[in-house]
């Protein structure tokens, strides 16, 4: 059989570094359990409030505080429904590359910002948070909604969704701001 690893690392060279595809040239996205989604969207939500956490800290500009106030209030809330739908559909967190990805590229960010330069920190965090809901939208389309077989999660995923695209606007605006203001 072909093991998992064996796709993980084409995953990365199958988008044209524009990010744009046309339908029917990407790739089959690697099927995951409903067990396996529970747990990249709870690392998902984990390092988005640890990162918030930190900028509300380390953040000078007041809109950047308050994006990150709203991350850590929002990010949490979405960590208790999951494990809340977790218990009342009997469904365990399971580990996957895609987790393990997720996971290295948290610890990388975390690491990357409590490092930068304070004057640099607002446009890094901001930056990271652009770049960290894209790819979490990208995963809920490509992967995560289109692999749930538990109705509830599903329909949760997808409420979640939406709540990253608002997130992922919100956060492109204050970068505009951020890039106008420098």
């Amino acid at each position: 059989g072909v093991g998992a690893n064996d796709t993980a690392s084409t995953d990365s060279q199958a988008m044209p570094a524009n990010g744009m595809s046309r339908p029917g040239d990407e790739p089959v996205a690697e099927s995951l359990r409903d067990g396996q989604i529970l747990k990249i969207t709870d690392l998902a939500n984990s390092g988005e409030v640890e990162q918030a956490k930190l900028a509300l800290t380390k953040a000078s500009d007041p809109q950047v505080k308050k994006f990150a106030a709203m991350m850590v209030k929002d990010h949490t809330k979405a960590k208790q429904q999951g494990m809340q739908l977790g218990k009342t559909a009997k469904v365990e967190q399971e580990d996957s590359a895609a987790a393990a990805d997720l996971q290295t590229q948290g610890e990388q960010t975390l690491a990357t910002l409590k490092s930068v330069e304070p004057t640099q920190f607002d446009g890094a965090y901001m930056m990271a948070q652009v770049t960290q809901h894209q790819a979490v939208l990208d995963m809920l389309n490509n992967t995560l909604i289109p692999s749930a077989t538990n109705p509830k999660l599903k329909s949760e995923l997808e409420a979640t969704r939406t709540t990253v695209q608002q997130h992922l606007g919100h956060a492109q605006q204050i970068q505009q701001t951020l890039a106008k203001a420098h």
